[in-house]
């Protein structure tokens, strides 16, 4: 899309990956960001949920200016080629068999992912043990070397399938994806779960509408290129276009939404109703020092290292932050998720 978009917007784009913090890290740094369109990021809907269970220093109604809506990631139940289990029944078996014994990678915690495998414990009574992960090369890895039994995540697995080293059990789509067409959805197994994951472009708060328009009309000329469809079907994604009022409008309902989900889930809750710890100081510019809740799954973990801001940028180049989360091993912003930062020199 940046190949497409620069020359429409008179200059390149250069994409630089900034993986962290469940795929929060890009949008969060334009919180120091100038609104003149030099510094834009490509916010995942992680960031509509992360401050629900996690406090941070930004807000995704009010700090962001919403340009458009690009795509979203299609998740799937994966597990190695040569796995025990030829169906997701039989690797749900073998969990309430065995509780917590088999672990499962995602790309980061509260992610859509993670509550998609809680949705399916809910529903089953399975048990199985997340390990989250920074993101696509990190999971991929861990599936082939065995340290997980299996994945939860957006369809970057897709060439791995293609290539007969993993194989889907469960897509979690409203219908049978057609490339996949033998592969049931979570939804035929009785699992009402449909993992919703989309991504768009956001700018700093109030971004000028000129400007808005002006990148806007930019990346859904690039949403037309034969390429970006081509590499959208190589990873199961479709184009999921939401001009900057509609992306404003579904960010706003969604946000809402997604609360009661994440209080099912064991990952939200009403501050003053849960335990409080400390977070420790951080150089992030996204981390919160507020005390933040702990929730059950990470009561284990409450320590971090503290992750550099970075240096500033020079006033000669424009950022477009774009999230592929990796995964954190942290609530508060350290090890990370799936993101992405796409530069472009003035």
């Amino acid at each position: 899309m940046g190949e497409t978009a620069g020359p429409k917007l008179g200059q390149p784009i250069i994409v630089e990956a900034k993986p962290g913090a469940a795929g929060t890290l890009a949008p969060a740094m334009l919180l120091n960001a100038r609104p003149d369109g030099h510094q834009l990021a490509c916010m995942s809907i992680n960031s509509l949920r992360y401050p629900h269970y996690q406090p941070t220093n930004w807000n995704p109604i009010r700090d962001f200016t919403y340009i458009i809506g690009l795509s979203g990631y299609t998740i799937g139940i994966v597990v190695r080629a040569d796995a025990p289990w030829q169906t997701l029944e039989e690797l749900v078996a073998a969990a309430k068999k065995e509780p917590d014994k088999y672990n499962y990678a995602t790309s980061g915690i509260g992610g859509t992912g993670q509550l998609t495998m809680i949705e399916v414990e809910q529903t089953t009574g399975a048990k199985f043990t997340h390990v989250p992960y920074k993101g696509t090369a990190e999971w991929t890895q861990a599936l082939l070397g065995g340290e997980v039994h299996f994945i939860c995540d957006g369809a970057q697995w897709a060439p791995m399938v293609d290539a007969a080293k993993f194989r889907i059990l469960a897509m979690a789509t409203e219908q049978r994806i057609a490339k996949y067409k033998d592969v049931p959805t979570l939804k035929e197994r009785g699992i009402d779960v449909v993992g919703q994951s989309p991504y768009g472009l956001v700018g700093p708060k109030d971004l000028p509408p000129n400007i808005v328009e002006s990148v806007h009309q930019a990346f859904k000329a690039a949403m037309a290129d034969p390429r970006v469809d081509a590499l959208l079907d190589s990873y199961i994604q479709a184009p999921w276009y939401k001009s900057p009022g509609e992306y404003r409008a579904y960010a706003e309902r969604y946000f809402v939404e997604v609360k009661p989900l994440l209080i099912k889930a064991g990952l939200a809750r009403s501050l003053s109703a849960g335990r409080k710890v400390s977070c420790p100081k951080s150089s992030f510019v996204a981390v919160s020092l507020a005390p933040c809740w702990v929730p059950p799954c990470l009561r284990h973990l409450q320590s971090c290292a503290a992750r550099p801001s970075g240096s500033p940028r020079s006033r000669s180049r424009s950022t477009i932050r774009s999230p592929r989360a990796a995964s954190p091993t942290c609530m508060s912003g350290c090890s990370a998720n799936r993101s992405a930062r796409l530069s472009a020199s003035r």
